[in-house]
């Protein structure tokens, strides 16, 4: 077993994945109405918004910003603050909570027979929920990125900053 798992982070991701499924097939009532409490609180959404416009921020801070002088996305006549800060903190976390809402009302379709979507089939159905599934994981990774690079920018000096940045993953 030890040739096949050479990371023990990767080990230990496994065992905790067979626990859950294992914690999921002997007690699915407690499961279901912890999952049910943890989608219905407004907490979760809020912490998205708030860790995600914290992480901009706090990159904004920290990068060098004639970066992005070059290539603004929202309006060249707005400063790269509006452009990094509020376009891609405010933006990532708006799309992440809708993607995350849409996940939970499919969730609450299926499991708990809540009519969220009356005139869509299965099709459609899962259709939306593989997109927002999709979009979801592809947001998490971008502000996961922007999270490393934040780290690796805060453990600089300013002048190492600006002689060897790497290329933003937000442009």
């Amino acid at each position: 077993m030890m040739k096949l798992v050479k990371n023990n982070k990767v080990l230990l991701a496994l065992l905790l994945i067979i626990g859950l499924v294992v914690l999921w097939y002997t007690l699915p009532a407690l499961c279901n109405g912890l999952i049910r409490t943890i989608l219905e609180s407004r907490l979760p959404y809020i912490l998205i918004w708030i860790l995600t416009f914290a992480i901009h921020l706090m990159f904004f801070i920290y990068s060098d910003k004639k970066d992005y002088n070059t290539n603004k996305k929202i309006n060249p006549n707005f400063g790269s603050f509006f452009d990094v800060v509020i376009g891609n903190g405010i933006g990532i976390s708006t799309a992440l909570v809708s993607a995350l809402k849409m996940l939970k009302a499919f969730y609450f379709h299926k499991v708990f027979e809540i009519k969220y979507f009356e005139r869509f089939g299965d099709v459609d159905l899962w259709t939306i929920t593989l997109t927002m599934a999709f979009l979801s994981y592809f947001l998490i990774v971008r502000i996961i990125g922007t999270l490393k690079e934040l780290i690796w920018l805060s453990k600089m000096n300013p002048i190492e900053i600006k002689k060897s940045a790497p290329k933003s993953g937000l442009q």
